[in-house]
């Protein structure tokens, strides 16, 4: 019992300064931290924290590929990597979504893992207008823009910072927080059991 109060403290202390683990594709694994940030302040490269529309997201849900959340249509947010800004010309093809280069892993999907249809832009060449971000994650199977085009920069939530992350620099200020913010945690159990033998002598 004293090791599950412990891990749950452990889990509100770290989720409520912002840190998170992703456990899907969307995002490599690793620690992230949510960081404050303006819709309109995200630049290309910056990794997000995001809702999609309310009509995307309540079929995502029906599919299975988000779980019930916060955002419009009752899903959660999702994260990933802005590949794309307003301004920006983005290509679709056959092999892949193609900004300034070929997107790693962009190659659009005919069908999901349980063979259902898979939407995606039509292939040809779009400009980013004023306000739309296309959004990418490094893996074959993201549900990224390459199912759904661009969306509204307005829909950002927070910005994600890398903190343990394979691929990104190791951000040691915030690991070292973390570490804290778990080894404090670890010790209220230990406190608590200590307390507890000395009310019973």
């Amino acid at each position: 019992m004293r090791i599950l109060v412990a891990g749950g403290v452990l889990l509100i202390s770290a989720y409520s300064l912002g840190y998170r683990t992703t456990w899907t594709h969307s995002l490599p694994f690793g620690l992230y931290r949510l960081v404050e940030v303006s819709p309109g302040a995200v630049q290309l490269g910056d990794l997000v924290l995001l809702c999609l529309p309310a009509e995307i997201g309540r079929w995502a849900r029906g599919r299975g590929y988000l779980s019930k959340g916060s955002c419009p249509g009752r899903v959660e947010p999702v994260g990933k990597l802005i590949a794309a800004v307003s301004g920006d010309r983005i290509i679709v093809r056959r092999d892949g979504i193609f900004v300034r280069h070929r997107l790693p892993h962009s190659r659009p999907l005919s069908l999901d893992s349980r063979h259902r249809p898979l939407p995606h832009p039509s292939f040809g060449v779009y400009e980013l207008s004023d306000g739309e971000l296309w959004l990418h994650a490094p893996h074959p199977r993201s549900f990224d823009s390459r199912v759904y085009g661009s969306v509204s920069r307005e829909s950002v939530r927070a910005g994600l910072a890398a903190v343990l992350v394979p691929g990104y620099p190791v951000a040691r200020d915030d690991l070292l927080l973390f570490v804290l913010t778990v080894a404090g945690s670890a010790l209220l159990p230990i406190l608590s059991i200590r307390l507890e033998c000395r009310d019973v002598r």
